[in-house]
């Protein structure tokens, strides 16, 4: 029996591999980088895929059975008769079996494109979350303004290793964030030990040249 799937990538304090190390600022320091979890993202697109697989197996294994029976014939059957065929090619059900095929790779590409470009971030001032499709969009909030951190896990994402984050923070622009809700956060007990304890290196720094 195997366990679950690796969580979703993260990085070492100090090391940024999904965010752009160029949106920090000077002496910013990144604690935390993850993706979420891939089951919210990629469950969805992989069932519909395997659907449409399995849904035009069987329509194409019909169409190739029944051409061969009848492939001996061909010749002195005529051309109205081949419309018998349970499924010949321009049928609808094989037509619509196609676009559900094409529809599911479309949909894996999407949700997988969103999931590769959703990071969330902490630093040694700011929660960061990165998203958007075509453009990288950036909300943001300074670690003094959060308030509280609530995790909501229910029992099968405890045994998949996520859960649900809710900030409590106090937003000052219009790109800061505010109550909000962020689902399919890999270990968010370990995020939440993160934000906490920037929060008290912030009020508490230690002296230069202190280890």
């Amino acid at each position: 029996m195997t366990g679950p799937p690796a969580p979703a990538a993260r990085s070492p304090p100090g090391v940024l591999h999904l965010l752009k190390a160029t949106y920090l600022t000077e002496g910013e320091v990144p604690l935390y980088e993850s993706h979420p979890t891939r089951w919210i993202f990629l469950v969805g697109p992989v069932t519909l895929l395997v659907i449409a697989l399995a849904a035009n197996l069987i329509l194409w294994h019909n169409v190739s059975a029944s051409l061969v029976q009848d492939l001996p014939y061909l010749p002195t059957i005529p051309s109205s008769s081949l419309l018998k065929v349970p499924y010949p090619v321009s049928s609808w059900p094989v037509i619509l079996g196609v676009v559900l095929l094409l529809a599911g790779v479309l949909f894996f590409a999407v949700r997988y494109y969103r999931w590769i470009r959703t990071v969330y971030v902490v630093t040694s001032t700011r929660v960061i979350r990165q998203q958007g499709i075509f453009t990288h969009d950036y909300d943001e909030i300074q670690l003094g303004q959060v308030r509280g951190v609530e995790i909501r896990t229910g029992v099968g994402q405890r045994i998949l290793g996520y859960g649900t984050v809710r900030l409590s923070a106090e937003a000052l622009g219009t790109n800061d964030m505010a109550n909000e809700t962020w689902p399919g956060l890999p270990h968010p007990l370990r995020f939440q030990r993160i934000i906490e304890g920037a929060q008290q290196a912030l009020r508490n720094p230690r002296p230069p040249g202190t280890a």
